[in-house]
């Protein structure tokens, strides 16, 4: 797959775009586009998987305009979503942020009104998480992230200071006094994304024609970015392979970049319908003292929340359909809610190498009590990779204890904690998973560790 995008003048797009034999090879064609004024976003594929049936899946796409009422389309990012071979999902995001030295909060706040508003489509899998949700999400565009100096007020000493760290090819300092890299390390926007460290000279602001010469005006930056996420337990499945600028585009005062990935595609999960020989039930576990702090304010300042949690398991049929409704009960007006709730969960497949292969997302949700049927609130997510919770089955207790940041539309809101009991093969292999070596079918041991065999 080929996507690339332009958040420039027009006279990129007729020089690249129009003739992608001859960019790419000849080797794609277009899969989809994405247009919202000058902002566009182009996926290509590969002619011979172009031609398979049903190679591609659930393509959809979608844009979030962040200028004037979130209409004019000079700013906000535009997707494209897709699943490949049956196996392995996609998010593409383009985006052009507002401008600026000085401007690093609302370069965040278009961030988050692209995540929230892309989510409000309902066209990108579960609208109550967001885009982060797919296997592999890439981030990419003229991101306008400055070289922030702000022990330095003089702007023609702060140019020199970049422009002698350029001559010497130390962009690693550069990048260390990235703006959008701190956003990220600091949890405001993105968490969970990854970038590459530029190797290159910065990409902006430069003077039109050949060589980069960089205007007097502005500070040289980073402002053209390439970023990416990946579901936990498809972390391991990436490897980005290229990170460089395109100095020969002369026709712009930035210079584009261009990043190259290597994506294994995502394993299928082996769903049994009957437990394995020798065992009673399905590899089994149980949350409990699940706490929430200083969660999202969903109702606004001066309210509270009554948060509640829904557990998604991926693949959703790793677990019985009677048990994917699951939720905790609502805690009212708090953002720090302990709920009492146990819920356990079985787990259909038959040895660890299976189970690594799924998650659970923990969703907080805000309860509308309103009258009226309003639509209850994300308050933010956290993901947890069966792949750790499951190495507690080679553990005598078998518990698995976890504290995580929430995350909200890639911004770090509070904390969820809490316990699992696993009742689970582990990563080991040297004793193999027996359900009686942790319980009974006894009410008195089935109620310490979660067992259900009496009901099973």
């Amino acid at each position: 797959m080929y996507a690339t995008a332009d958040t420039r003048a027009f006279t990129r797009i007729r020089l690249q775009l129009p003739t992608p034999r001859l960019q790419l090879g000849g080797n794609f064609v277009l899969l989809e586009e994405k247009k919202a004024g000058q902002m566009k976003l182009f996926v290509y594929i590969r002619i011979e998987l172009s031609e398979q049936t049903g190679m591609v899946t659930n393509l959809v796409k979608g844009s979030e305009n962040t200028g004037v009422g979130h209409v004019l389309a000079n700013k906000g990012g535009q997707a494209i979503s897709f699943t490949l071979n049956g196996t392995t999902s996609f998010c593409f995001v383009n985006s052009h942020l507002a401008a600026h030295e000085g401007k690093c909060d609302k370069r965040n706040s278009n961030i988050q009104e692209i995540f929230e508003g892309l989510a409000n489509t309902g066209r990108f899998g579960n609208k109550n998480l967001d885009i982060a949700q797919y296997d592999h999400t890439f981030w990419f565009g003229d991101m306008n992230y400055r070289t922030a100096l702000p022990e330095i007020s003089d702007k023609k000493l702060k140019h020199k200071v970049v422009t002698d760290w350029v001559a010497e090819k130390n962009y690693a300092e550069i990048a260390a006094h990235d703006e959008l890299g701190r956003e990220v390390r600091e949890g405001r926007i993105l968490t969970g994304f990854h970038s590459a460290p530029p190797n290159f000279r910065p990409t902006f602001k430069v003077k039109r024609g050949e060589g980069v010469e960089y205007n007097m005006k502005r500070t040289p930056s980073y402002c053209d970015r390439v970023l990416w996420h990946s579901a936990p337990r498809h972390e391991n499945n990436i490897i980005c392979s290229e990170f460089t600028s395109c100095e020969g585009f002369i026709t712009s005062d930035h210079k584009p970049v261009r990043a190259q990935f290597a994506v294994t595609p995502s394993p299928v999960m082996e769903i049994i319908e009957h437990v394995a020989p020798g065992e009673s039930i399905f590899p089994q576990i149980k949350f409990s003292n699940l706490k929430g702090r200083d969660l999202h304010r969903a109702d606004g300042p001066g309210f509270k929340s009554d948060p509640y949690v829904v557990f998604l398991c991926n693949p959703p049929n790793l677990i019985p359909e009677e048990q994917r409704k699951i939720t905790t009960k609502s805690i009212t007006q708090t953002l720090n809610p302990d709920w009492v709730d146990e819920p356990f969960f079985s787990l259909r497949a038959r040895n660890y190498e299976e189970l690594e292969k799924g998650s659970f997302t923990l969703l907080i949700m805000d309860r509308d009590w309103a009258v009226t049927g309003g639509a209850d609130d994300t308050m933010g997510n956290v993901t947890l990779a069966l792949r750790d919770i499951c190495k507690a089955g080679d553990t005598e207790e078998g518990i698995f204890t976890f504290e995580e940041p929430v995350i909200r539309y890639g911004e770090k809101i509070g904390t969820l904690s809490g316990t699992i009991e696993v009742n689970t093969p582990g990563p080991s292999g040297v004793v193999p998973f027996k359900h009686s070596a942790r319980c009974s079918t006894t009410v008195a041991a089935g109620a310490n560790l979660g067992c259900k065999c009496v009901v099973m």
